[in-house]
């Protein structure tokens, strides 16, 4: 069986392929199909040694070639290059004519058809096994390819999740770097306004003390409905002040909190199309229509996250104003 392979690789024609002299990559002829549909009607209808090596010839062209450009269809010409030469004609004429030759005048009579049957189906089998063996050998390089790349897929996936988590805690930390800087300005700012007016109450209560001084000789009376009325005027003007503090500070921190949240979640959204679209891209199965799709797709999913947020701040803000009005 070896001596037969190596007999038929020999006498392989090297025709119909021609290499591109930049890229050395096999190239088939522009009547490459109707020669070979030519040599397979021929080698049903007429079978010769000839007919076989050509095809052989054709078959292993099209494998070159089609491995060569890391196409599939080359496992149909390996199919169809295994299912000639297991057929029984052709390994009639496979067998060498001097061996034949030889066994007829050392033989002292005809081979009896059952020994023939017998040989056949021998050297049948043993073809089948080999080629079966060689078949298989390339479908399992094939899945180890597939699995290495797989496991390349899954390792720049995971490496892509971890960048973009780092680049997302920074940028929280960021924010709440900010939220902080603004809630210190603004106990600053609280503050302030809490010296100023002690500084303003006491100014007044000086200037009522003087006022009632200088009228010591009016009527008791008198005095004391002025003192009376500045102090329900003082004590309003006070009450005001601190509701509007109060409001003022509970305004701040709905919109920090709101705002916070709808950050990380517009983050979340962005974040998450980002690793879709890089996943597909390296498993090459994106197209730019795709991409278009995912990214009008995360650009709704914002625009609702803003819309919902904004109904929150309605709603709270109006709460807030309620229980400060009671």
């Amino acid at each position: 069986m070896q001596a037969t392979s190596a007999q038929f690789v020999a006498k392989r024609k090297p025709a119909l392929v021609k290499l591109d002299r930049r890229t050395i990559a096999p190239i088939l002829s522009l009547d490459f199909g109707v020669q070979l549909l030519s040599k397979e009607s021929e080698l049903e209808n007429s079978p010769s040694i000839e007919v076989v090596h050509e095809l052989v010839s054709l078959y292993s062209q099209a494998i070159e070639y089609y491995e060569h450009k890391n196409d599939p269809k080359f496992y149909d010409f390996e199919d169809k290059l295994h299912k000639m030469l297991v057929k029984s004609e052709v390994i009639d004429l496979m067998q060498p004519s001097t061996s034949s030759t030889k066994n007829r005048r050392n033989s002292p009579s005809k081979q009896k058809p059952k020994n023939l049957q017998k040989n056949r189906a021998k050297l049948r089998s043993t073809m089948v096994e080999t080629l079966s063996s060689e078949f298989a050998s390339s479908l399992l390089s094939i899945s180890e390819k597939g699995s290495k790349n797989l496991n390349r897929i899954i390792v720049t996936f995971n490496e892509r999740s971890k960048e973009v988590s780092e680049k997302a805690k920074i940028d929280f930390s960021m924010q709440d770097t900010d939220l902080q800087k603004r809630l210190a300005s603004r106990k600053k700012l609280m503050l302030h306004r809490s010296q100023l007016t002690a500084s303003l109450n006491s100014s007044t209560l000086s200037r009522v003390s003087t006022s009632d001084t200088s009228g010591i000789f009016s009527s008791l009376k008198g005095e004391e409905s002025t003192r009376s009325s500045f102090a329900n005027a003082f004590d309003g003007d006070f009450e005001y002040s601190i509701k509007a503090e109060e409001f003022e500070k509970g305004l701040e921190q709905i919109m920090e909190k709101l705002c916070s949240e709808q950050a990380m979640k517009m983050t979340e959204i962005k974040i998450n199309y980002k690793i879709q679209i890089k996943t597909l891209e390296e498993a090459g199965s994106i197209r730019k229509a795709r991409r278009t799709e995912i990214k009008e797709k995360a650009n709704q999913e914002i625009k609702n996250i803003i819309k919902e947020f904004e109904l929150k701040r309605k709603q709270e803000i109006q709460s807030l104003k309620e229980k400060m009005s009671k």
